[in-house]
């Protein structure tokens, strides 16, 4: 007797093995390593710096037409404070990405000023200065929920804008933070009898952590930017040193 034939319905055939190494090939691959600069733009609280009013408040007992000294909390105030740092990171997956990063930022204020005294109308000449420095290094991870931007040539900025993904972070720093605050006052022309000066310092190393969320925009096949917005926790001096944090960054891939 001979065999029946088979009239169920044939499954497909599989893909030729050259079409699926095609297609592997033909699917965006992750740079594994990665290095960046950026920029943060912090506002710290410094509620230390409210002691310089005290400080103002005397000058102007003494002098009416005094102006209150500058401080860090001034520059900041004024979207001046601009912290730069570099690193180098590796990507885990399309979703993960591990960092190591350092930076330094550090500058003074100054103000010098001559004003019309109560004491027979001699000059009181003010010199207030503050100073203060950060050097910091850290270690941060960052998280991709809908994977990390395609990196490939655009025709525009609109399709890059298109093709941007939002980004979760995290970061744990060490930070060693200096401050130097000094203050001369004297009457002319008996400045070099007549004087007050005083001077403080101290420096401090302090772990911290900030979380953000941003979005990361590609630029072409070995470049993107970076932007987010967070907020910093130290654990010591929070006080002084808790702040918001707005990063403008740049990445380089190596394929």
């Amino acid at each position: 007797a001979g065999e029946e034939a088979y009239t169920g319905a044939n499954p497909p055939p599989p893909a030729p093995k050259e079409q699926t190494e095609k297609n592997d090939q033909e699917s965006p691959s992750i740079p594994p390593w990665f290095v960046f600069c950026a920029f943060v733009n912090v506002y710290p609280k410094m509620e230390s710096e409210r002691m310089v009013s005290i400080y103002d408040r005397a000058m102007r007992s003494v002098a009416p037409g005094y102006d209150d000294a500058m401080t860090v909390g001034d520059l900041r105030d004024l979207h001046l404070l601009w912290a730069p740092h570099f690193g180098v990171g590796r990507n885990l997956s399309k979703h993960w990405a591990v960092f190591v990063q350092t930076g330094y930022t550090g500058g003074k204020v100054r103000s010098k000023e001559g004003s019309r005294s109560i004491f027979a109308g001699l000059p009181l000449h003010t010199d207030f200065e503050i100073k203060r420095t950060a050097l910091y290094a850290g270690i941060g991870l960052d998280f991709f929920p809908f994977g990390m931007p395609e990196l490939k040539r655009y025709d525009s900025w609109c399709d890059r804008l298109c093709a941007a993904k939002p980004v979760l972070g995290g970061r744990v720093t060490w930070t060693y933070a200096t401050y130097r605050a000094r203050a001369r006052t004297s009457l002319k022309p008996f400045d070099s009898m007549l004087h007050v000066g005083v001077e403080l310092s101290d420096a401090w190393l302090i772990p911290s952590f900030n979380g953000n969320i941003g979005v990361d925009v590609p630029v072409n096949e070995h470049n993107a930017l970076s932007v987010n917005a967070g907020y910093t926790w130290f654990n010591r001096r929070e006080y002084d040193f808790n702040a918001a944090a707005f990063t403008v960054g740049f990445k380089h891939y190596f394929r």
